[in-house]
């Protein structure tokens, strides 16, 4: 999560970034409140967001889920390998 939060805090000062990738670092679901809080506060030029692998599972995936509901320009959210089951996939349809 240390990781997690140097990123976000960078993230907060960062107004150019269009694409970002996390892949295989362990993010977990207290990351992903940590970064998705972020970005729904700070984000105004990311586009996609690549966290594949990063154990984010159900909880994490219901999280981004509601990002992606309510961040205007992340338009491409990459969720590969995570432990996501039938609840996680329920918050993202």
């Amino acid at each position: 999560v240390d990781g997690v939060k140097a990123l976000c805090e960078l993230l907060r000062h960062n107004h150019t970034l269009k694409e970002l990738s996390v892949m295989e670092s362990p993010v977990g679901p207290e990351g992903a409140r940590l970064l998705a809080q972020t970005l729904l506060l700070h984000n105004n030029s990311l586009r996609e967001l690549d966290l594949f692998d990063c154990e984010l599972g159900d909880e994490g995936a219901a999280v981004f889920a509601e990002l992606l509901r309510r961040n205007g320009p992340l338009r491409e959210l990459l969720l590969r390998n995570n432990n996501i089951g039938p609840q996680g996939v329920r918050a993202l349809a």
